[in-house]
């Protein structure tokens, strides 16, 4: 998760002020910046849920005595 919030960070922040710097210079264009934003921040979350999963994957492979059977 937190590789995922560091990307988020350096790529994400800068992705989202492109969009409000598109969307100042032309007010028509709220739903493209809804959109815009919206598209990034459910990236972030699957982003973090899917370091999440990996990292559960990992534990149940190293630790076999967590799972039955």
């Amino acid at each position: 998760m937190i590789k995922s919030i560091q990307h988020f960070q350096t790529e994400g922040v800068k992705k989202l002020e492109d969009i409000f710097v598109s969307y100042s210079s032309n007010l028509s264009k709220i739903a493209e910046m809804v959109e815009g934003v919206t598209k990034s921040v459910v990236e972030l979350g699957c982003s973090m849920i899917a370091e999440e999963w990996e990292f559960y994957d990992t534990v149940l492979r190293e630790r076999r005595n967590l799972r039955p059977d």
